[in-house]
């Protein structure tokens, strides 16, 4: 019998929940054994201390709250690195949605990496991929925000999407001029030369 439905049920229910996480002001009820089954993290925070503290509740820091949201529901089967889950847990302006969203896959896969669920990564690079075309033909804020979470504010953790965004990078009709073009690019490679250098690498320079 396929138990995955049931599982999917239980994201945020308190019925049989033996943890509370705590996190950015808000908290969900979760169960030890799902968390446990999908991240090594979790599987050792379960232990030592914990197990025989009285109160099952697990502070969780410095993560964005959207993003880790979507983690937990991620682990409880749930298709949260898609579009739709998305526009379900977040208002989004409809201008911005889909800047807001690759920011979102990218938090997504910090997430991911912080916490030890080795299937979310995969999940987002099959994502962002399903995206090469509309991203490619993003507006200039839309590169400037991504490029700089990616290259910056998460310069070691999202190292492993680099390659995505120079590969979409590459299949602009400006690729390899648009570095050079505009003030805004200008000042964008200032900021984060590292980008640059692996967009002209991939050019073979």
């Amino acid at each position: 019998m396929d138990i995955t439905p049931h599982i999917k049920e239980m994201y945020g229910e308190e019925r049989y929940s033996d943890v509370t996480l705590r996190y950015s002001g808000q908290e969900i009820k979760a169960h030890q054994v799902v968390l446990a089954a999908n991240s090594s993290y979790f599987a050792k925070a379960f232990e030592g201390s914990f197990k025989e503290a009285s109160t099952k509740v697990l502070e969780l820091h410095e993560d964005d709250p959207v993003a880790l949201s979507g983690l937990i529901a991620l682990m409880y089967g749930h298709e949260a690195y898609s579009r739709e889950w998305f526009r379900a847990n977040t208002k989004s302006e409809l201008s911005e949605e889909l800047t807001q969203y690759v920011l979102f896959l990218v938090n997504l896969y910090v997430a991911a990496q912080k916490y030890l669920v080795n299937q979310a990564p995969g999940k987002v690079l099959g994502t962002l991929g399903n995206y090469y075309g509309p991203l490619a033909g993003g507006p200039p804020a839309m590169w400037r925000a991504t490029i700089e979470h990616v290259y910056i504010v998460h310069a070691e953790a999202a190292a492993g999407l680099r390659h995505c965004l120079v590969e979409v990078w590459l299949r602009r009709r400006d690729s390899k001029d648009g570095l050079k073009q505009s003030e805004s690019a200008q000042a964008l490679v200032a900021k984060a030369p590292e980008f640059a250098v692996d967009v002209l690498t991939a050019f073979g320079l």
